[in-house]
């Protein structure tokens, strides 16, 4: 694997939205869950509710998907990044959404919740979305069946 395929967030310009040595506090349980959705400010501002959030949260998946907030335009796409290093994350792509690895370096949102989808330890897909689109939901059904 080379550099290219990592995403080392101490390099992202916009790394003050995480703290890539923060160790979230909440513990796996029984509670069932199909999505959650979180706000994307600073991590010190947010982490009281992503703690409530995955609290006792079962340990249960194969894989995770976050949909995420595009602020420069109204484009969906994902990054052909292999892993996200400090916090390890496994990026996993989905054919045929489109790529954009500098749009995906040059965006914030999913940066908070990174040292939580770590703590999971499996694959996750991160979407960039800049506008609905019925073909990215069609593409994330199929892949779920």
């Amino acid at each position: 694997m080379n550099s290219a395929d990592v995403l080392d967030i101490n390099l992202h310009p916009l790394r003050y939205f995480t703290n890539v040595d923060w160790i979230p506090r909440f513990k796996f349980g029984n509670k069932n869950t199909n999505a959650i959705i979180l706000p994307h400010a600073g991590l010190d501002i947010v982490y009281p509710i992503f703690e409530y959030a995955f609290s006792n949260i079962k340990k249960q998946y194969d894989k995770i998907v976050i949909l995420s907030t595009n602020h420069r335009s109204d484009q969906n796409f994902q990054s052909t990044f292999n892993i996200i290093g400090r916090p390890y994350i496994k990026l996993e792509m989905i054919a045929d959404i489109k790529i954009d690895n500098e749009a995906f370096f040059q965006e914030h949102s999913y940066l908070s919740v990174l040292p939580y989808i770590a703590k999971f330890n499996i694959s996750t897909h991160i979407i960039i979305i800049g506008k609905y689109d019925v073909s990215i939901k069609k593409i994330l059904e199929e892949k779920n069946h």
